[in-house]
């Protein structure tokens, strides 16, 4: 609910919040400048509230109603052999999932004594559950075979509308003057829970955060991708104001979507004015020596941002290492299985994430940060978050040649382009870069610091929320630091959600 005269924001986005620098600057300077901050984004289990200190963040789960039903008639089961098998994969899974924890449970419990009574039962209940699977029912799932331009989301993906079911009575419970919808599916949540609650005679305003070029990306399958468009079609001329990440963006949504005004463009890029007393080593982290030469990737992975690239290049870079900057997923322990076939993987070191106001700091022990996305219609468009980074981290460049980056780099001197997916041009490049690391370092100056600032970039989206929301709140007089620390509603630091 609104608190006292401040006026009121909810920032929403569909994911878990931890690591969207974007989304957490934005709530930390919203509440820097006066606003009363709602922070929400995606939870597990049960609907979770925290603070940051004085902003409110909730973590909602998703209900997938109408999605567990789409999948359930996509899927057929062929009949159990035996009134003893288990029924379907599902329940398979889960039978084996529920024994692995009483295994657990069974053997920290027992006894020495006790070890081999135990350890015969648990034999005995393993058995039996093979012999359940072994007859179960066998599930086959069907691939919906639907032309792109007869797609309907609300059919063909209706993960869409558990969104808008799950979070827009959220939305309409807090009451806000204003909300900053970010990413695709927001858009239309926040574009149905606004429609009802003008009709309900309540004033509110939204503006749109495009994190990326929705018709550009592949949202997994044809189906799933032509859903996203028709999504984003369907409601992108509803709210009062849209802001994308790069220029490049802005004019091809307009273009696309015939849009009356150009989007306003509000870079993702670093908090510049951060004072640390302890700063934190990728170097460090990664455990590097510290005399190494250390390339450094920070970011989110994925197959077509070119990591298996940089680990190949490293065959031809027989002293060089490589700290990568991510969480723990599948996709990393591929990356690392293939750094062991290549007879690199004791020159990688991996690094968890720092919050966004620390990412400089954290970044400036590497020699050269790296950029080695493949050649996509998205990743043309737009300069990443990570190249502000590394230059506020004051490491030059080493970029693959996408259109956006390569032309920032050589614009402003302060890297390198190689060949994108091809790890001796990168190598090559590497140490072409090497004898003119000073003078590329020395390109990276205040000037072009100042304007990749989140405190600069952030004039432009305060502009947007007073033209949209007719009210400019009066700055904190003791504003909450880039350096907060999210905790409980106690108080205590949450350590993971």
């Amino acid at each position: 609910m609104k608190t006292g005269q401040r006026p009121c924001i909810v920032v929403v986005v569909p994911n878990r919040i931890t690591g969207d620098s974007r989304v957490i600057k934005t709530a930390v300077a919203a509440a820097r400048a006066g606003w009363d901050v709602t922070l929400i984004g995606l939870g597990r289990g049960r609907r979770q509230e925290t603070r940051l200190g004085p902003i409110t963040v909730l973590r909602i789960p998703i209900r997938r109603t109408n999605h567990d039903a789409y999948e359930r008639s996509l899927r057929t089961v062929a009949p159990r052999r035996s009134p003893l098998a288990y029924r379907d994969d599902t329940q398979a899974k889960a039978a084996g999932a529920a024994l692995g924890r009483y295994v657990a449970r069974k053997r920290a419990a027992a006894p020495g004594w006790r070890r081999p009574v135990v350890e015969a039962e648990l034999q005995a209940r393993r058995l039996l559950h093979r012999v359940r699977g072994w007859g179960r029912g066998r599930e086959t799932v069907r691939t919906p075979d639907v032309p792109a331009d007869q797609v309907q989301w609300r059919r063909d993906w209706p993960i869409l509308l558990d969104w808008q079911q799950t979070f827009g009575p959220v939305l309409e419970e807090l009451e806000p003057d204003l909300i900053h919808a970010n990413d695709a599916i927001m858009i239309g949540v926040v574009a149905e829970a606004v429609r009802r609650m003008r009709a309900a005679g309540r004033t509110v305003a939204w503006a749109y955060d495009a994190h990326e070029h929705v018709s550009a990306v592949d949202w997994g399958g044809a189906v799933t991708t032509a859903a996203y468009c028709a999504y984003e079609k369907e409601y992108i001329h509803q709210p009062d104001a849209v802001v994308t990440v790069s220029g490049e963006i802005a004019g091809m949504l307009q273009d696309e979507y015939g849009l009356a005004q150009l989007p306003a463009v509000v870079r993702n890029v670093p908090i510049r004015d951060v004072q640390l007393a302890d700063p934190p080593s990728v170097r460090a982290a990664a455990g590097v020596p510290a005399d190494a030469p250390l390339l450094v990737y920070s970011g989110y992975l994925a197959r077509e941002r070119g990591i298996d690239t940089v680990i190949a290049a490293l065959t031809r870079l027989p002293d060089v290492w490589l700290a990568i900057v991510a969480n723990p997923s599948a996709l990393l322990d591929e990356f690392l299985g293939l750094a062991d076939e290549l007879g690199v993987r004791d020159r990688i070191g991996v690094a968890p994430y720092v919050p966004p106001h620390a990412v400089p700091a954290y970044l400036s022990t590497a020699d050269f940060g790296v950029i080695a996305s493949l050649h996509s219609p998205n990743y043309e468009a737009s300069t990443p978050t990570k190249l502000s980074e590394y230059l506020h981290a004051r490491i030059p460049l080493l970029v693959s040649d996408l259109r956006a980056n390569s032309q920032f780099v050589r614009d402003h001197g302060v890297g390198e382009v190689f060949v994108a997916g091809d790890p001796d041009s990168l190598a090559a490049t590497y140490r072409a870069a090497v004898p003119r690391r000073d003078d590329l370092r020395a390109n990276i100056a205040g000037p072009l610091l100042a304007e990749l600032s989140w405190e600069t970039q952030t004039e432009v989206l305060f502009e947007v929320y007073a033209k949209v929301a007719g009210r400019v709140p009066e700055p904190s007089a003791e504003p909450v630091g880039w350096d907060v620390v999210e905790t409980t509603v106690t108080g205590e630091p949450v350590v993971s959600l």
